[in-house]
């Protein structure tokens, strides 16, 4: 648009004074709000694009939403409205010039991250909003008079056929160089595209370029989704890990709000401190960058230093310059120099120079021996002494250097880093030698202080690791040599069962028996089938020697060898059934014997007493069980919970015969061999062994009442 037609447009309530920026979509114009008096920027959108409803539309909706963002770092929109056929917005007016403008001016790395902090502040509030920018770039970054950055263009969408922006569905949407790898594939960019945004803008103000270019916007596009993130020259370092973050492919790797790349700013500029110094400027041509050469330049942490001593040199060149100009008469200048007494001022101040000549050069070359053993990992405790002596002799010659601060706090980094290896591999000795000189190099650090305590915390640690394994090693040991002593022992027992067997002592003498041996197999291992076997066997021995006295007629000798079966194993079920068959044989014997007998006449003599009946199987059980419990007192059991103990038994039989005597005479027993422990252990000051014994004694009192009436 023509100046000419510039001052033909008519908005009423303003005055048009000038153009100052063009765009795809709109005209933006400087003017003067008449009641007001005030200048704004007035935004006009393109005749041609209001012939279609839907630009006019949302030109107005957006506006309507840009103006609720009201923020100090956002340009802030006054009216919006149309008269005719123009749609217009009133906005602020920032004459401070764009972020192109000041990227050809070139930016220190400081200016830089602070344009880009206050950047990502506004950002954030519009983003908490709900609203993405998406077509964040240097020309959207206008400035104000006070140099303050302020987000303009908020939101507002291009037409679909400028080659800035796109919004047809599917298509791309913002301006290719600046554009996330999800708004070149036409994807949803969410507000992490805005964040992609300014990592591109980040690069563009340290390099004075934009990471991808190329002739046509859809190669520019294919390469923010196919070509790795840029790297920085080696000067720019230490702004790497935020290039890397903000322009990573995958949304997801990005910072995941503003308000966290304020913070990781804030981190960067507060562990190093960003200078204002000429040699990390960039020109801003897209072409080159105005610093020395990487190949030609000296490192970053020794430029001041190889200046002042150039400096220093020159100085001391130039009484020897001079004395060969044309026209010099050197003695002269002596007589005058002796006859005001300004030879020896000259003196003095040429040995001062040179003796900060010669501290710049030792001072430059602890610094070079500082920088390697910076690199180096760790690997003796010699290596860290000789580096805490450089640094304390860098600190003596520094007289507060910028680059031997910056120097000697990256050594104190390097050395937490590797104390934090260290200690991973359990170096403690090592650690231990690196962490005590970062605390000699700079104990006001907290971080030192989190990591002496770090590598205590984990020494021990380590060292109740250390003593766990050792224990469950000599627990694993143990039960490993009690394992294979069991198996010897099991092994020797089955060996004593069969010979034992053999000789025919199949359950007696007590303890060179058969059955003993089996029961001592059975106390090791529960479940050992080999002495159930011998067991069984036992037990059908038995049976068989009841079997063949029965035969014989020989009851009495059957029915013992019955009871030595039932004494072995009173589950094995085919007792009870050779005990039925005894019985029912002495039956129809005893049957047989009375049917012979003559009955009684008139004699009037009673007949013969029938015996009552007696269950066998009961009689047996209860001899069985009297015989344990006997054994089980005489071994010193007497009560739970000890096993196979004698009360155990004796309350069985009570429940086979209430009114057995002997097993009533052996609860009393038990009670009373209680009551005597207990006074024993009184009277030896065994107070809890006596309150134990008084209480077992009361619990069989209560147990079995009529037992203790009088």
């Amino acid at each position: 648009m023509s100046a000419n037609e510039s001052t033909s447009i008519k908005i009423p309530g303003y005055e048009i004074l000038r153009e100052i920026g063009q765009g795809g979509m709109a005209t933006v114009y400087l003017a003067r709000h008449i009641k007001l008096e005030r200048e704004v920027a007035l935004k006009i959108m393109s005749p041609a694009l209001a012939a279609d409803p839907t630009f006019g539309d949302r030109f107005s909706k957006e506006a309507r939403i840009v103006a609720q963002l009201e923020h100090p770092g956002i340009v802030g929109i006054y009216d919006v409205g149309n008269y005719g056929t123009y749609h217009y917005m009133s906005m602020q007016y920032v004459p401070g010039g764009d972020l192109t403008e000041k990227i050809k001016k070139g930016l220190s790395v400081k200016k830089s991250l602070e344009i880009l902090r206050k950047v990502a502040v506004a950002l954030d509030f519009a983003h908490r909003k709900g609203y993405v920018h998406r077509d964040l770039k240097p020309e959207n970054i206008l400035f104000d008079e006070k140099g303050r950055p302020m987000l303009t263009d908020f939101g507002i969408a291009k037409a679909s056929n400028a080659t800035t922006q796109m919004t047809q569905a599917g298509s791309a949407i913002g301006t290719p160089r600046y554009m996330s790898p999800e708004q070149a594939r036409g994807q949803k960019a969410d507000h992490r595209s805005d964040l992609y945004s300014l990592g591109v803008i980040l690069y563009e103000m340290l390099t004075g370029k934009v990471p991808y270019d190329a002739e046509d916007p859809l190669a520019i596009g294919i390469k923010h989704v196919t070509e790795p993130v840029p790297t920085l020259p080696p000067r720019f370092r230490h702004v790497q890990p935020l290039i890397n973050k903000l322009m990573a492919k995958n949304p997801e790797q990005r910072f995941q709000s503003a308000r966290e790349l304020v913070q990781a700013i804030d981190r960067l500029t507060g562990e190093r401190p960003v200078e204002d110094d000429e040699d990390v400027m960039v020109t801003g041509a897209h072409d080159r960058i105005g610093v020395i050469p990487d190949k030609a330049k000296p490192p970053s942490h020794f430029g001041r230093i190889v200046f002042w001593s150039v400096f220093v040199l020159i100085l001391l060149g130039l009484p020897t310059l001079s004395y060969f100009k044309p026209g010099h008469i050197p003695y002269l200048d002596q007589w005058v120099d002796e006859v005001t007494g300004r030879a020896e001022a000259r003196r003095l101040a040429e040995q001062k120079a040179a003796e900060e000549a010669a501290r710049l050069t030792r001072l430059l070359a602890l610094q070079q021996q500082l920088a390697q053993a910076i690199q180096a990992p760790i690997k003796s405790a010699r290596q860290v002494t000789e580096a805490l002596n450089t640094a304390k002799r860098i600190q003596v010659l520094a007289n507060n250097d910028v680059n031997s601060q910056t120097l000697l706090r990256q050594l104190v980094d390097h050395w937490l880093a590797e104390a934090e290896r260290l200690i991973a591999a359990n170096s403690f000795e090592l650690a231990d030698v690196v962490v005590a000189s970062a605390q000699t190099l700079a104990p006001e650090r907290r971080e030192v202080s989190a990591m002496s305590t770090k590598l205590v915390e984990a020494k021990q640690a380590w060292e109740q690791a250390q003593e766990e394994a050792r224990i469950q090693a000599e627990v694993k040991k143990r039960l490993e040599q009690e394992k294979a002593q069991k198996a010897a022992q099991i092994k020797a027992f089955l060996q004593k069962a069969k010979e034992a067997e053999k000789a025919g002592r199949y359950s007696e003498p007590e303890n060179e028996s058969a059955w003993y041996y089996y029961r001592q197999v059975l106390e090791l291992e529960p479940g050992n089938e080999d002495a159930r076997k011998g067991i069984r066997g036992l037990v059908s021995v038995y049976l068989t020697l009841a079997s063949k006295a029965a035969k014989a007629k020989k009851f009495a000798t059957a029915e013992k060898y019955l009871a030595r079966a039932f004494t072995i194993d009173p589950t094995d079920t085919r007792i009870a059934s050779a005990q039925k068959a005894l019985a029912e044989q002495r039956q129809a014997i005893e049957t047989a014997k009375a049917e012979k007998k003559p009955e009684l006449g008139d004699a009037g003599e009673p007949p013969a007493k029938v015996e009552s009946e007696v269950d066998p199987l009961k009689q047996l059980q209860i001899q069985v069980l009297l015989r344990g419990a006997q054994r089980a007192m005489k071994a010193g059991r007497l009560i739970p919970p000890q096993r196979n103990n004698a009360l155990e038994k004796l309350a069985r039989i009570l429940k086979l015969d209430p009114a057995n005597p002997e097993a009533k005479k052996g609860i009393r027993a038990i009670h009373n061999k209680l009551l005597a422990l207990a006074q024993t252990a009184e009277k030896n000051g065994q107070n809890q062994r006596a309150t134990v014994l008084y209480q077992a004694a009361d619990k069989i009192t209560k147990e079995f009442p009529l037992l203790f009436q009088k």
